[in-house]
């Protein structure tokens, strides 16, 4: 009986272990292979826009002309740097269009841009050879200010603005006049806004904006809701309210609207955010930038500063 009873025992102290053995197998096997739902995969890269390329709205060829219609509206003066910029964006459409369409007759490549009056020509390149494009250029674009102006963003988020010493309200009429008659554009500023389809004669501040974040190396996409943008450089994300005026809106942001921005950008997650309006702001604004360092408002009477801000060298 004794030597039975110790068979059992042992039986069982075996069939304890083999049990305990098998449930340990997969536990070390999952260790030694991590699962790959668990992987967190790297975030991308953000890419800098290193080319912006002016908005086409046309192209045909005509008799021995390839023709591209740029939808930028011409100075009233001629700008040697927009029309050198619009030949050689054109000649790059017709670059890529050649790959469907038949360009061996081509000798001149005309760029036109647009005014009230229709298309306007605003430079053409002459062909050595016909149907022979010249070697793609790989001079960096004139459109990308980042190497030459200073970022208006950098500094905007440091110190909070002073509030003036003496606040003014400077609404002389119920009804605000064009933007660019209060404004001072820079050449470079000037062209680079006419080469992204931004007139700046009759540009929104929101325009205004987008067009010159763009010149130095931001990103826009659109936001959650209209009249959003989400603006990206270096990782970190902007939340971009336009305010746009109408002319029968007051000439001054009302402070509903203002509420309604921060709300949005608590819930855009963005690191800050910009307010942008041709409006004036209200003297609360200072106290809301005060409040809460990460928003800027840039309203009429601070648009003229953001400008002055590209420090273009």
């Amino acid at each position: 009986m004794e030597v039975g009873g110790s068979l059992i025992v042992i039986a069982l102290i075996l069939f304890v272990v083999g049990f305990l053995t098998r449930k340990k197998r997969p536990v070390t096997e999952a260790a030694a292979k991590p699962s790959r739902l668990r992987r967190t995969p790297p975030s991308a890269p953000l890419v800098p826009v290193t080319h912006i390329r002016p908005p086409v709205s046309d192209f045909h060829v005509h008799a021995d002309e390839a023709r591209v219609f740029f939808a930028v509206t011409a100075p009233p003066e001629p700008d040697d740097v927009l029309s050198e910029l619009l030949v050689g964006e054109a000649v790059e459409i017709v670059r890529e269009k050649s790959h469907s369409l038949p360009i061996s007759q081509v000798n001149h490549v005309v760029a036109f841009g647009t005014s009230a009056d229709g298309p306007v020509e605003m430079g053409r390149a002459t062909l050595d050879t016909p149907g022979q494009l010249p070697v793609r250029s790989e001079v960096p674009s004139i459109l990308n200010l980042a190497g030459i102006a200073h970022d208006p963003l950098a500094d905007d988020f440091g110190e909070v603005p002073p509030v003036p010493p003496e606040t003014v309200v400077r609404i002389k009429e119920d009804r605000l006049g064009p933007l660019i008659e209060e404004l001072r554009l820079p050449k470079a500023v000037d062209t680079g806004l006419r080469a992204q389809g931004i007139d700046p004669t009759t540009m929104t501040a929101g325009q205004l904006l987008l067009g010159m974040l763009a010149l130095v190396g931001y990103e826009t996409s659109p936001g959650p809701v209209a009249n959003t943008h989400i603006v990206t450089k270096d990782n970190t994300r902007f939340f971009v309210r336009q305010d746009d005026y109408r002319p029968d809106d007051h000439p001054e942001v009302a402070v509903e609207a203002l509420d309604r921005f921060a709300f949005e950008f608590q819930a855009s997650q963005a690191d800050r955010g910009l307010y942008v309006s041709e409006k004036y702001g209200p003297f609360a604004v200072y106290e809301r930038e005060r409040r809460d360092p990460r928003v800027r408002y840039l309203t009429r009477e601070r648009l003229q500063n953001l400008i002055d801000g590209l420090a273009i060298g």
